[in-house]
């Protein structure tokens, strides 16, 4: 009954409130008389939001409280021969002890719950508790559990018990799919096996395969969790990865038979023989049907939809039919991969002709990323695919829509002095030029110190080759000399390391620069004359500690990389963020807001501002701030005074009137703070700056 009312509530309007008081009381008191495959059942259905409020959570822990026992008696009896079977071996004459009511209960101390003190002769399922945990209901347990409930933290002796007796019934699994399962619930249960239940898992990959074979999408699944889980056998590996390049070669051989026999058909209406003709014909039809199933979803309602748009739809359709997977998916496999040092030619150079190339345009920006970095660590050498890649940044995306990443991955790419010489490499150090210097960009683009000295040293490399002609390098001339005036400024602010300093300025005595500016030239005679004047560590010291640890931190936020915003910033890293203002003082963050406005103009982004804005009206408002106390509970804590002098309330106002915050240059709550401040300094000059702060706002509203 439980089963049908939760089935039935996959209809939010049929969600009873009612019903529900009725119906699980008395599951959860009589939980006990339910076999493990009908509290699986119950787990395993849809349960609606409210459900899982009221009853849902408490009855899940309940049911992995009693799997917990199964699994605890059966351990027991398995770990134990009958008593039964010992006394037979040493008296085969004697009678068998039908009253002996100690062969229930060895009075065993080795209890892990506090259910298991309890004597199990009254409960009749328990005392089957092996046969309950049949090969089928082990597995079935970790699948359902490991995906329906697996987060809580006493997960982890819940599975490794579970785990025991799935490698105690490895041998009855037929089915390879089925394990691929069990290392997908343990993925979502976040729970990490050793590896020799990892190693276990792959080799039977590899004996279940010859019976069953693995497709491309579960083999890609079980390869992916493998990597996460840290396993370290690379046969197991090499397996997997040929099972779904197995699968990718074989659809792409149908594909290119299907287009033969379309190919002879047209050239020849007429068969020769009626076989011929109905072999054409089924291909045909085939063909046919497999794209229409394709591309139905991409042409239903498509007639108002851009044709460009239509083959790139037509296109991803195409790329998912061949290696069942999707553009993500397999741009990490190619990433895990190379990681591993896999041979490109095995893996990469195949797939460029049928697979990358008319999916190139196609890629979402994270997998286009990805797909640039797996080339990277394959080291690879073929122009086929690089002169394409370039083509599609320069031309396709441009210097408006190109993400600074790529094309600092792409440069790195045709670096190496193994990797042949691309014809249109000009076009790429002019894209790499107006990226980085931000002539051509619709919005200012974030470009770091380390950022800088990567792009120099890259392109260090290929000016090392001897085929590069010389009228090819000018860009590089004039994007060392825009880095060179961005270290300057940086430099005045005291934000830079003098480490990238360093850097920069070695690999630009190496490029041998004319340095028609005389930019390069400034930067090393400042850098020079730091050393020699003040020292490194009166450089440091400038800046506030506090400042410049929420500079940084709001560079590295700031700087994650969401792709062109097509990802947003992680949570946890807004978290993070958000904590990490409540232990500076409003004065600091307003100061290192204002430094970060000045080092990168025109960048910050808008989470980012956010949390800023909201950090500092926090501050100076009378509600509070919200902080993450150690036991990780949110608590309202009151705003601490800021104690400021005459000249840190005249430096606290420049910030304010200067500050790229809209909300904090605006707010009321920020000009009253400055104005009580103000009366109890006696400073008529800042009282009138609020004045006038407030008459302009007012005539704006």
């Amino acid at each position: 009954m439980v089963v049908l009312y939760l089935r039935a509530t996959e209809n939010p309007r049929l969600v009873s409130a009612d019903e529900e008081h009725v119906l699980f009381p008395v599951v959860m008191e009589r939980l006990n008389e339910l076999h493990l495959l009908q509290m699986l059942d119950i787990v395993e259905c849809h349960w609606a939001r409210s459900t899982l409020v009221r009853y849902g959570i408490v009855f899940k822990d309940m049911v992995r409280d009693r799997i917990a026992q199964l699994a605890s008696v059966a351990g027991k009896e398995a770990a134990q021969p009958p008593k039964r079977a010992l006394r037979a071996a040493n008296d085969p004459n004697a009678m068998d002890d039908l009253d002996n009511a100690g062969d229930d209960d060895d009075d065993d101390t080795g209890e892990v719950y506090a259910h298991e003190a309890k004597t199990p002769a009254l409960d009749p399922i328990l005392l089957q508790a092996r046969d309950e945990l049949s090969p089928a209901g082990v597995l079935r347990c970790i699948i359902v559990m490991g995906m329906s409930a697996g987060r809580r933290k006493r997960d982890l002796q819940f599975f490794q018990a579970l785990g025991v007796f799935l490698v105690h019934h490895v041998n009855h699994y037929k089915d390879p799919h089925e394990l691929v399962r069990v290392l997908t619930a343990f993925a979502r249960a976040k729970i990490v096996p050793p590896n020799g239940f990892l190693a276990l898992l792959g080799r039977r990959f590899a004996v279940l395969n010859k019976r069953k074979p693995l497709g491309a999408l579960p083999s890609y699944r079980a390869f992916v969790n493998l990597y996460k889980m840290g396993h370290d056998q690379m046969n197991n590996f090499r397996f997997l990865a040929n099972c779904i390049y197995d699968t990718i070669d074989a659809n792409v051989k149908s594909e290119k038979k299907r287009q033969r026999l379309l190919e002879l058909r047209r050239m020849h209406p007429t068969a020769d023989t009626d076989a011929d003709a109905a072999e054409m014909r089924n291909a045909a039809v085939q063909s046919e049907n497999t794209e229409g199933v394709a591309d139905g979803s991409a042409m239903v309602g498509g007639g108002d939809l851009d044709p460009q748009l239509l083959q790139v739809i037509k296109a991803r359709e195409r790329f998912k039919r061949l290696t069942e997977l999707k553009p993500s998916m397999f741009t990490k496999l190619l990433l895990v991969l190379a990681r591993f040092g896999a041979p490109h030619q095995q893996y990469l150079r195949p797939m460029i002709v049928p697979l990358i190339l008319p999916t190139l345009q196609c890629f979402p920006p994270p997998s286009f990323s990805r797909l640039l970095r797996a080339l990277y660590l394959f080291r690879t050498t073929d122009l086929e695919l690089i002169e394409p890649i370039i083509d599609h940044l320069a031309d396709t995306l441009g210097a408006t829509a190109v993400l600074p990443e790529d094309v600092l991955e792409v440069v790195r790419i045709v670096s190496p002095a193994e990797v042949p010489l691309p014809r249109n490499l000009s076009k790429l150090l002019l894209l790499c030029e107006a990226v980085y210097t931000g002539v051509n960009a619709a919005t200012t683009r974030l470009i770091l110190p380390n950022d800088m000295c990567a792009v120099a040293a890259a392109l260090l490399k290929i000016q090392m080759k001897e085929e590069v002609p010389l009228d090819a390098l000018d860009p590089l001339t004039r994007l060392m000399e825009v880095f060179a005036g961005r270290f300057s400024s940086l430099m005045q602010l005291h934000v830079v390391s003098l480490t990238h300093v360093d850097i920069f300025v070695d690999l630009c005595q190496q490029l041998h620069h004319p340095d028609v500016s005389g930019r390069i030239a400034k930067l090393i005679e400042k850098r020079r004359s730091l050393s020699a004047a003040e020292g490194d560590d009166d450089y440091y010291s400038r800046l506030d500690i506090d400042v410049r640890e929420t500079f940084h931190k709001i560079m590295v936020v700031n700087d994650f990389k969401t792709y062109g915003q097509y990802r947003p910033t992680p949570g946890v890293l807004q978290v993070d963020f958000k904590q990490a203002l409540t232990e500076v003082s409003a004065f600091d963050v307003l100061e290192a807001t204002h430094l970060f406005a000045q080092a990168f103009p025109n960048t910050l982004q808008p989470t980012v501002v956010r949390h800023l804005s909201r950090s500092i009206l926090a501050k100076l408002g009378g509600g509070g701030e919200e902080v993450i106390t150690a036991d990780n509970t949110m608590v309202l804590r009151p705003p601490r005074d800021l104690l400021l002098t005459k000249e840190d309330l005249v430096k606290f106002v420049e910030l304010v009137q200067a500050t790229p915050l809209r909300r904090v240059r605006e707010s009321s709550v920020v000009w009253r703070f400055i104005a009580e401040k103000a009366r109890r300094l006696q400073m008529g000059e800042v009282l009138k700056t609020v004045e006038l702060q407030a008459a302009a706002a007012a005539a704006t509203a």
